[in-house]
């Protein structure tokens, strides 16, 4: 059985967090769902991949990814309504490798996260 992949998901929009959660899981994807970034912090460990609003309630979405990529390593995309290209620029500074701008389609996510995840696997291991 292949081993599903932990993606964190960090947003503190309660409804958008739900619901990226479940259509996460509906693909196969085991979701840490977070509202903050002490919750983010603590759901992180096991994780490789990390999708985060920018704009966080309670903490900074750039700020988690520079401390969870320096930590763990993650692949992350980010996740804005904010899309100016000095957006997309600090994203890329943090560490974020992709950035998805608001509304997310489902399509978009799920082939960006393929796609990064696809870049990860070790030379020489096969499908």
């Amino acid at each position: 059985m292949e081993e599903r992949l932990c993606i964190l998901v960090v947003d503190d929009d309660a409804d958008t967090l739900k619901l990226m959660t479940r259509l996460l899981n509906r693909h196969g994807y085991d979701v840490h769902p977070a509202r903050t970034s002490e919750q983010a912090e603590e759901r992180a460990n096991g994780c490789g991949l990390i999708i985060s609003d920018i704009v966080l309630g309670a903490g900074d979405g750039l700020e988690l990814m520079r401390d969870l990529k320096s930590r763990y390593g993650l692949k992350g995309i980010a996740v804005s309504g904010h899309a100016e290209p000095d957006d997309v620029q600090d994203a890329k500074e943090a560490g974020f490798d992709r950035f998805i701008a608001k509304p997310i389609s489902l399509e978009d996510l799920l082939d960006t996260i393929r796609e990064l995840m696809a870049q990860a696997v070790p030379i020489g291991s096969h499908n």
